[in-house]
Order: structure tokens, then sequence, then C-alpha cells
């Protein structure tokens, strides 16, 4: 087998796509970003412009208008992007688990699931060691084809009684 191959990682990065925070796409890229055999940024389908206030990429013909780089994702099947939420305009609601679950959906659907054999969801506030995941891959003897999961479970008692999976 080899390896370099075997342990191919994935990794999704949840973003928000605005000028404030593109400088920590290129940090990103940069620096870890460069260790994963794939890296893809999911961003909402609502993005903040310096110019223009909001675009929604969901409209005929703003993608068109509005370039993101090849490793940007826009995630256009959410329904509650960041600045919608509760009908208003404050930005004050995002759901960033239906972001999640469609991230992985597309990530299934656009046959991205073939690029890696490891994935892994990492914020674009946290820094990742790509070399540490895979050699901690390789020390546990994993296989791809079994489910493993690491990680750990947050609890936030006084606003929500569900567990809220982070890791």
């Amino acid at each position: 087998i080899d390896l370099r191959v075997a342990d191919r990682l994935y990794c999704m990065v949840p973003f928000l796509w605005s000028p404030e925070h593109k400088k920590a796409y290129y940090t990103i890229k940069d620096t870890w970003g460069q260790r994963c055999d794939v890296l893809k940024f999911f961003i909402d389908p609502i993005v903040k412009t310096t110019t223009s206030g909001y675009i929604d990429l969901r409209e005929e013909g703003k993608s068109r208008v509005f370039k993101v780089p090849t490793d940007v994702v826009v995630v256009k099947e959410m329904m509650r992007p960041w600045n919608t939420c509760g009908g208003g305009n404050d930005g004050t609601c995002r759901n960033i688990w239906e972001k999640i679950w469609r991230s992985w959906v597309l990530v299934d659907s656009s046959g991205d699931v073939d690029t890696a054999e490891w994935f892994v969801k990492i914020d674009a506030d946290s820094y990742l060691f790509p070399d540490n995941v895979k050699h901690y891959i390789r020390t546990k003897g994993w296989s791809p084809d079994d489910h493993h999961y690491f990680g750990h479970v947050l609890r936030h008692e006084q606003v929500y009684n569900n567990p809220i999976v982070a890791g």
C-alpha cells in the first residue's frame, strides 16, 4: 500500500466570506492548509462585499459577477444563511449545523469523497497539524473503511439541554 495515497486528508473549513475574513483564508492556505491533501472552504450563499453590502449567490447570474476561488464552495442549499436568521438582517443567528451537514452532502455529491480517505472539519479560528492526524491514524492502525470519530462533546446546559458535538 502506498501510504501517501492511503492517508490522504480532506480538510473542510466552514467559513464566512467577507472582506474582514479574507486574511484568515490566506493565512490558513499559507500555513497548515498546505499540509492537507485537499483543502476546501465552505461558505454561506450570502456574502458581504466592500461596495454593495450583501450579495446572494443563489440569485441567477450573481455567481458570475462575484467570483470566489476554486477552493471555496458556496453552500447554496442553505435555508438559513447567517444574515437572515429570524427574519431580520441583524446577523444575530446562524445555523452552523445546517451549513455543516449540507457541506458534507456536497463533499459526497461533488465527487470529493473520492479525493481522500480521511476527512476533518476544522474551524477557521483553530490550528490543525495534518501530519499529526495522519500519524495518529497510522499508529492506531485505522482503516478508512471503518467509522471513526475523535473529538469531544460540549455541554451548554445553561442555554441548551442538548450536547453540542465539537472536535
